[in-house]
């Protein structure tokens, strides 16, 4: 994983980021990424209730650090307030469809 990001971190204009929970990031790399998020890497992430549903708080007062993101770093990007949000009949075709994320971001 920081192999990958640091390859994309190198390449000009480029920002990486990363969708993720604490929960997942812990699941599959531990300790051992928690450089990452003192990069240039930003994250996306997510809060999930028990009840599998994504938190609705438009605000990043929920979030504990992960993966070496911080709030106060400035790297924590986007969080997920809602779930996916099906956008039917894509260019006048009725058998097209998009899935999108209601998200809050900083400059909301």
């Amino acid at each position: 994983m920081i192999e990958a990001i640091n390859a994309l971190n190198s390449l000009p204009s480029t920002a990486p980021g990363v969708f993720s929970t604490a929960n997942i990031w812990k699941s599959f790399f531990g300790n051992s990424c928690d450089s990452i998020g003192t990069s240039t890497t930003w994250l996306y992430y997510a809060i999930y209730g028990r009840d599998g549903q994504v938190s609705s708080t438009k605000s990043f007062d929920d979030f504990v650090p992960f993966g070496g993101w911080t709030v106060a770093g400035g790297n924590v990007y986007i969080k997920k307030v809602g779930s996916d949000v099906a956008i039917p009949a894509l260019c006048g075709n009725p058998a097209l469809q998009a899935n999108v994320d209601l998200i809050y971001g900083p400059n909301e």
